[in-house]
């Protein structure tokens, strides 16, 4: 299996992206990750703008399906697999999207700019140490604002998402738990792994956890231009 992953912006909300080839399965897939809800207006847009003129060219092999889908703590995290038919590839089916559909476009390192501050509106991606990548959200409930970062990681890098949850909890003076909330899954269809991690935010402090949040060592976090 071999995998190359890539942050993708869909009008002003980002989110991940992975190409999967197995060569001895002979298929390519584009599979495309998110918070649930961003996920749900690409799958829409989809079927309602270029499916069909990508199924019929066979470029598509199948209408694009949900993968893999984490809830927790009212948080969605999803996946969207997109199987290119035959004789396609998966960096040529990604063009093809990009096409298809208007708004989404898998952004370029010239795109990206690492930002100092986090805004609890935005949505931003991260990475850690270079080799991991997620995207994190502010969400708000009655009870608690909640700091959600959820990403994907190659079987591989495990040691190095424990490794950024245990810089995670050096924050925990910050939240109203004694520790962040973690979650892991599996997205069979491209073997990569899934993983939430929830930081339910003391209300007077959140200020100074975003701002200890973004000194975390290795973790980087970016807006897109």
């Amino acid at each position: 299996m071999k995998q190359k992953g890539f942050f993708y912006s869909y009008g002003e909300v980002p989110g991940l992206g992975i190409l999967a080839v197995n060569e001895l399965e002979g298929w390519q897939r584009v599979n495309l990750y998110g918070f649930g809800v961003d996920v749900d207006v690409i799958q829409k847009a989809i079927e309602d703008g270029c499916e069909a003129d990508l199924l019929a060219r066979g470029r598509l092999a199948s209408r694009p399906a949900q993968s893999r889908v984490v809830i927790a703590g009212g948080v969605v995290f999803k996946g969207l697999t997109c199987l290119a038919g035959d004789g396609v590839g998966a960096e040529e089916l990604l063009a093809e999207l990009e096409r298809g559909l208007p708004p989404f476009h898998a952004l370029g390192a010239g795109e990206m700019e690492k930002t100092e501050d986090i805004s609890p509106m935005r949505v931003y991606v991260f990475t850690y140490v270079g080799k991991v990548i997620g995207v994190s959200k502010v969400v708000f409930f009655e009870y608690a604002t909640q700091v959600s970062l959820v990403g994907i990681y190659r079987d591989q890098d495990r040691n190095l998402v424990d490794e950024l949850y245990t810089g995670l909890s050096s924050l925990r003076h910050f939240l109203t738990i004694p520790n962040p909330l973690r979650t892991d899954d599996r997205d069979q269809r491209v073997e990569v792994n899934m993983f939430m991690i929830r930081h339910p935010v003391k209300e007077e402090l959140q200020g100074d956890f975003v701002r200890a949040l973004i000194g975390v060592p290795g973790l980087v976090f970016y807006s897109f231009v």
